[in-house]
């Protein structure tokens, strides 16, 4: 079933998932995030991207935290189409995103999917 965008089997939920990206994936990071990709071995297997949120309690309270993780869920719908498949996704969040607005969030991750090179720079239908 879709919620909010995504369907259950593209959310990294287990530990052991978040742990294999963490440890197997390359990471980028800027002042307010740390992108971490993992390509999938088998992409016949998962023709599609998983990703993972986190948003630790040094970013803030609840309220602060659950507001990051729906901007980043954001940002990451719409520009789900131009990123590479067959990978997983792990955003994490840092102090500094506390108090950050939509527009800095949305060119912190856009910036992070560049530098890891799985964004493609021109939007479909260009």
């Amino acid at each position: 079933m879709k919620k909010h965008g995504f369907y259950k089997y593209e959310h990294i939920r287990k530990n052991e998932e978040f742990k294999a990206v963490y440890k197997n994936g390359k990471s980028c990071r800027d002042k307010y995030f740390v992108l971490y990709t993992k390509t999938v071995e088998n992409p016949d297997s998962q023709p599609f991207i998983k990703i993972g949120f986190t948003v630790s309690k040094k970013v803030g309270n609840a309220t602060v935290r659950n507001r990051i993780r729906r901007m980043l869920k954001e940002v990451y719908r719409l520009n789900k189409n131009r990123l590479a498949k067959a990978i997983d996704i792990v955003i994490v969040a840092r102090a500094d995103a506390s108090g950050i607005d939509y527009k800095t969030v949305s060119e912190s991750l856009t910036g992070l999917f560049l530098k890891a090179g799985i964004l493609n720079k021109k939007k479909e239908g260009e």
